[in-house]
């Protein structure tokens, strides 16, 4: 869906941005950043049943890659999501398996820096655990969008923007995902969510801060896709636009849910971790009163399994199982996955029905892929026709020996 300005000639408003200009510069969003070089290449993804070799760009799966900041948004919503449900499946009180969603505000009597950010997150997980959290997974946030913003985002809907654009999606496709343009709807105001356990949270009188129990996650059973979905909606919408700054993480784990204090299958409580004992004061051994000197963590492995499971089901819900095609023009053959392509070649009767220029290319891709025995140059590798062409010169090389190289004139006099 396109998305822009009414008219297409309205200017968005400054706000409070050109007085934070050394702070925007350093602290952006996911996705506002350069691609790698690694990102731009093309690698195969399977061969269709007519010989095409589909290819397709890999994913770096960077924070600050404006191609694939989702995927890495994706990844850390999924791992969140498998040690938040862990931390319930593993507590034996119902009311120890509550989790809930809060965002913590602070007030600024002075002028917000990158150091600050960063500084003030310590303070806001403190002021969690005193408001009746046990910890959690927190996300900075630095920026809020502006009123300017919010109703070209009311007008948008009242006009049939999908329920699917959520504000800060609209942000970004309004201002064709260039920072230039989106830090003008953006108002500096570090901000910190929580998604973490908590019985009850008291947001009452607490001096310097704004705390909202936005909301509580449904009920945890461990095969309950309900729970999973939700927290991974909250998580993944959170990450989306969380603090982009290099060397820092936008998101971090405190307090009980923090994996130096749990991990579902190794026990935590014990000194070593994990080795079923715990010292005393004198230097003596004992066996751990956590896990009765097992040394394993609240969950069996066959939990852990059900949680990742369940995790990954929730961020990415497994598709429709339709066939993959080609993606090549006037072909519409079924894709099989690479690991089938040396059996594949192997078969005559599918071998014998392809024409020259793709049996080279077949051969070539099977060196480099299957084999290892060659590399594309770097030139090749980001450009999807130059490296078909080197795979069918490879390919060619296979079959019939290197290209010998091109005869001098006095050689050609000679043969003459």
């Amino acid at each position: 869906m396109s998305i822009s300005a009414p008219n297409g000639t309205q200017q968005p408003p400054s706000g409070d941005i050109h007085r934070y200009e050394s702070f925007t510069d350093v602290v952006k969003l996911p996705g506002f950043g350069l691609p790698t070089k690694q990102c731009q290449r093309y690698v195969p993804r399977g061969v269709c049943e007519a010989g095409h070799i589909q290819l397709a760009r890999s994913s770096c799966e960077l924070r600050r890659c404006p191609d694939h900041w989702r995927e890495w948004a994706t990844r850390g919503t999924e791992s969140a999501v498998a040690r938040l449900a862990a931390y319930r499946e593993a507590q034996s009180h119902a009311l120890n398996k509550r989790m809930v969603h809060v965002v913590l505000s602070p007030e600024w009597g002075e002028r917000v820096t990158e150091r600050r950010l960063w500084q003030r997150r310590s303070e806001a997980q403190q002021i969690a655990m005193d408001v009746g959290m046990r910890g959690g997974y927190m996300v900075v946030h630095p920026y809020r969008l502006t009123s300017e913003l919010n109703e070209l985002y009311r007008t948008a809907k009242d006009h049939g923007l999908p329920d699917d654009y959520k504000k800060w999606r609209f942000a970004r496709e309004l201002t064709g995902g260039r920072w230039d343009h989106l830090k003008r709807y953006l108002s500096v105001h570090p901000h910190y969510h929580v998604i973490g356990p908590a019985r009850d949270v008291d947001v009452s009188g607490v001096d310097g801060w704004v705390v909202k129990n936005l909301s509580s996650l449904p009920r945890h059973e461990l095969e309950d896709p309900e729970p999973y979905e939700a927290t991974a909606r909250v998580a993944w919408y959170q990450r989306s636009h969380a603090a982009h700054q290099a060397g820092r993480h936008s998101a971090s784990w405190f307090g009980e849910v923090h994996p130096a204090s749990f991990d579902p299958l190794v026990c935590t409580s014990c000194n070593p971790r994990g080795s079923g004992v715990v010292r005393d004061s004198d230097g003596g051994e004992r066996p751990c009163p956590a896990c009765d000197g097992s040394g394993e963590g609240p969950l069996s492995p066959a939990e852990w399994e059900v949680v990742l499971d369940m995790a990954d089901h929730a961020v990415e819900p497994p598709g429709a199982d339709d066939e993959a095609v080609c993606g090549c023009e006037d072909c519409e053959a079924p894709v099989f996955e690479m690991y089938e392509l040396a059996s594949r070649m192997a078969t005559l009767e599918w071998w014998s029905t392809l024409d020259g220029t793709i049996k080279n290319q077949l051969l070539g891709l099977k060196l480099y892929w299957v084999d290892g025995m060659a590399v594309p140059p770097p030139e090749a590798a980001v450009d999807s026709e130059r490296l078909l062409a080197w795979f069918e010169r490879k390919g060619w090389e296979v079959a019939h020996g290197p290209t010998a190289p091109a005869a001098t004139t006095a050689q050609l006099l000679r043969d003459y």
